[in-house]
């Protein structure tokens, strides 16, 4: 096991393939997870990506900005939020199953820590709220009705993906994986159906 401890001077760019960039992501999303926000230091999630913690100013802004970030890189690894064929339903719960994945949760708890932020940082909210705005445009453009259906359409899947964030918090409601995400695909099926044709 490598040492943590670093030598004075600038970090390599990249460790076993991965830049320093995405070892910030990986270990920010770990501890704010772990952590939340408020607990989490800028000094633990640089030791855990094995950099200096004046590395991360390299890459970003602060603390705030570091959250974001990291949301941004667990939901691209999940699969794009736009559409990617003239079916809504099955990208939207192509993204729900992910969401429902098991190696997804630490994912789940990091999405769950940057709402709760949200609510207490006037500039993550702002951060937050300027990136389900353009979530949103991306969908509500590439659906071939546009209306208030739609948009509320839209807004029930992402409340409908918020509510997957808390699968671990109803743990004690013993439900088969796969019976689960049969029935979010049901009722994602059904939210779009009338939106799609």
């Amino acid at each position: 096991m490598q040492d943590l401890k670093r030598k004075r001077g600038r970090p390599p760019k990249e460790i076993e393939g991965q830049s320093t960039e995405d070892r910030l992501l990986v270990a920010a999303a770990e501890v704010f997870a772990e952590s939340g926000y408020d607990g989490a230091t800028l000094s633990e999630i640089a030791a855990r990506a094995q950099v200096t913690t004046g590395a991360i100013y390299n890459h970003f802004a602060g603390k705030e900005a570091l959250l974001l970030a990291a949301s941004r890189a667990a939901l691209d690894r999940i699969g794009p939020a736009q559409l990617l064929d003239e079916r809504p339903s099955e990208n939207a719960a192509t993204a729900a199953r992910g969401f429902l994945a098991p190696q997804f949760h630490v994912m789940r708890r990091l999405l769950i820590e940057l709402h709760l932020t949200a609510g207490r940082s006037p500039h993550v909210a702002s951060l937050l709220a300027d990136w389900h705005q353009e979530q949103f445009q991306s969908w509500q453009t590439q659906l071939p009705k546009q209306s208030a259906k739609t948009a509320a359409a839209i807004k029930t899947y992402f409340l409908v993906l918020m509510g997957l964030t808390h699968l671990e918090s109803l743990s004690s409601l013993k439900v088969e994986q796969q019976k689960l995400e049969e029935v979010v695909t049901q009722l994602l099926e059904h939210l779009f159906e009338d939106i799609a044709a």
